[in-house]
């Protein structure tokens, strides 16, 4: 009988050995990453809007980046849509069309450069109204 119970605390141990490893992945990822981190936002300047479009222009950042990564939503700080894509070093200005949007509806926008595992510096919120025309109206900064 006195075997049974060190058993049962060794199969304890095992067990909250296990979870322990595996409920904290992002730490130990986290202290892994030896990617650079980009060093500055990019610059959103102007976004173009149609009745269901938005197409937003920034600057790139140049020194570490594997992609963008675009937030928006329907009031300052609501991050409920994102898109990411590749993107690699580039000199000039970047543009991305953002479609399926409603129309006339207020939009809050910021792009943040990533590389790997790092993500960068959020840019400045800009915010534009889809319009119920089909005609292209410009919100600059």
């Amino acid at each position: 009988m006195k075997n049974k119970p060190v058993i049962l605390s060794g199969l304890f141990s095992l067990i909250f050995v296990v979870a322990a490893v595996f409920s904290f992945p992002s730490a130990a990822s986290a202290a892994q990453c030896s990617a650079t981190k980009p060093d500055h936002a990019p610059d959103l300047f102007q976004i173009d809007v149609t009745k269901n479009s938005a197409t937003l222009y920034f600057t790139p950042v140049n020194n570490a980046i594997s992609n963008y990564t675009i937030v928006y939503g329907y009031e300052r700080g609501d991050e409920r849509f994102v898109v990411s894509f590749p993107y690699g070093v580039y000199n000039g200005v970047i543009d991305y069309t953002i479609n399926h949007l409603a129309p006339n509806t207020r939009y809050y926008y910021k792009v943040r450069a990533d590389n790997g595992c790092r993500n960068g510096y959020w840019s400045d919120t800009l915010s534009a109204r889809t319009n119920w025309e089909f005609k292209t109206y410009t919100r600059v900064k």
